[in-house]
Parts: C-alpha cells; structure tokens; sequence
C-alpha cells in the first residue's frame, strides 16, 4: 500500500472509532436514572449505526478515488461535514429532548456540553478532529461513560 492509502485507512480507522462514541435532557417529566440510561443509549446507538452505515459507503467510494495528500484531506473534511457533525448533532438532539433524572440535570448538561465542544471543535479544524476525533470527543465519551450511558 502507498504513502496516500495509508493515510487514507488511518483516516478512516479513526473516523471509524469515534462514529461509534454521547450526551442532556429537556422534555417535560422527568426519568428515573435506569430510564434516562436506557433512553439515551438507545439514541446514542441509533445514531452510530447510522453514521457507522454512512462512513461504509464513504469508505468505498474512497477507494475509487485516486489517493494524494489533496484527496485525503478533502476526505477528512468531508467526512466530518457530512458524517461526523451531522450523527454528533443528531445525538446531542436526541439526548436534549429527554429529561434528565431529577438531582442529575447538571451531569447531563455536562455531558451535552463536551458534546456541543467536539462538534464546534470539530467545525473549526475538520481535519485535526477527523484525525483526531478520540481526542475531540474525549471528555463527552467519558462523562456518558461514568454516567452509565452505553455507546455514547
């Protein structure tokens, strides 16, 4: 494998790895903890696989394209404008329109906050957070992970 397809399948292992990493509540009542956990997973989850299904198709269109140091980084930008801020996003609005168990609403705004930063992080530099995507979205991944929240 060349120089460029390399950086191309490193590109796209870490794209990989941070399509499947979560988020706050705003409903009307509130949740128990477990329901909130269970709730919020499922929508973590549901925007994972449809990311995860969405980078499938990017990757092997990918493979088509001739692979230079252009095409790679026209790659990590659009990859993180057309699948990673758009699956972060659509997790954020998952998780905000749940209410978060009454007593913990500020753990759950903390982790849609760190959440909100990945994505504006992500918005800013494209490439540095497509290549560094584990990084970007660190802190939400692990305030969801301490708080019980699975695929997050």
């Amino acid at each position: 494998m060349n120089k460029g397809g390399i950086a191309a399948l490193a590109v796209a292992l870490t794209i990989a790895a941070v399509v499947a990493g979560c988020g706050s509540g705003g409903g009307t009542a509130s949740l128990s903890k477990a329901e909130y956990i269970k709730q919020a997973s499922a929508v973590c989850d549901k925007a994972t696989k449809q990311a995860q299904t969405e980078f499938a198709n990017f990757v092997s269109e990918l493979a088509k394209e001739p692979k230079t140091q252009q095409a790679n980084e026209a790659a990590q930008t659009e990859v993180a404008n057309t699948i990673l801020i758009p699956g972060k996003e659509q997790e954020l609005e998952g998780l905000k329109k749940l209410d978060a168990p009454k007593g913990d609403e500020e753990r759950v705004e903390e982790i849609t906050g760190a959440l909100e930063d990945g994505i504006e992080a992500t918005r800013k530099d494209s490439g540095h957070a497509v290549t560094n995507s584990g990084k970007t979205f660190a802190k939400a991944q692990v305030l969801a992970a301490k708080y019980g929240l699975k695929n997050c």
